[in-house]
Order: C-alpha cells, then structure tokens, then sequence
C-alpha cells in the first residue's frame, strides 16, 4: 500500500484535488466510502473516496480522503480499521 508521501504524490499529479480528478488519473480512484464500524454496512458511498495508507499514525490511521471538492490525507485520531475502508496496492 502507498505511504501518504507517496499519496500525497499521487495527488498532486491530478488534474484537479477532488473526485474528478481522483478517477481521471491513471488510478482511476472511485468514491466506494466505507464499511460502518458499528453496524457493518456500507456508508457514503458516492460520497467519499477512502484509501488506506501503510503509514502508522500515533492515534489511528493515515488515509487519503477525497470528495466531489476536495482531497485530504487524513490522520483519523482514532482507529478507523474497522471502517473497512478501500485498499489501493502499488508497484515498487
């Protein structure tokens, strides 16, 4: 999986920070959302794309987050594993 240096890379090789140009790159990135961690089911999909990073953080997991108008490389504050979020892997 990427390190958020190599998402934030990625990122900013995109033709626009947001969900556009997420699926426009060679990636081609989607908005799937996540599993919710309390009741197991799929939220906000079409809502937010979730990538998980192979970066540790101190207080949960790094993640690249993006919308329909923005993009973040997110430090959650919280274990957000659970969420079952999209897993991107990549050649080295």
């Amino acid at each position: 999986m990427p390190t958020i240096a190599e998402w934030t890379e990625e990122y900013q090789s995109w033709s626009s920070n947001d969900a556009a140009g997420a699926y426009a790159s060679p990636l081609k990135l989607t908005m799937r959302g996540s599993r919710n961690d309390y009741v197991y089911t799929e939220s906000n999909v079409g809502i937010i794309g979730i990538y998980w990073s192979s970066s540790p953080s101190d207080n949960g997991a790094n993640s690249l987050d993006f919308t329909s108008t923005n993009v973040n490389i997110n430090n959650s504050g919280f274990d957000v594993r659970a969420r079952g979020s999209s897993v991107r892997c990549i050649k080295d």
